[in-house]
């Protein structure tokens, strides 16, 4: 599996949304991870319900977020639940 330096994890989001992730990642709120040729899924628990989250890195470290929370749809921010999973 693929892994990410915390400076990198951190460049790729502002801090409140790292903070964010990082306590859904702290708390076990990270109940799947798959990763396929540098393509991540996973599902995070987010209060009584589960969120699915994809995102990919290219060759290059940029990072394409798939994840369908509002955060990427209405800001195209890096979310949370990309931090959480990474």
């Amino acid at each position: 599996m693929t892994t990410f330096t915390l400076p990198q994890i951190k460049a790729w989001t502002s801090p409140s949304l790292f903070e964010e992730g990082s306590r859904w990642f702290e708390n076990d709120r990270v109940q799947e991870l798959r990763e396929d040729h540098g393509a991540f899924q996973g599902k995070i628990m987010v209060r009584d319900r589960a969120q699915i989250c994809r995102f990919s890195v290219t060759p290059q470290g940029e990072v394409s977020n798939n994840c369908p929370c509002r955060t990427n749809r209405m800001e195209g921010l890096i979310c949370g639940h990309v931090i959480a999973i990474a």
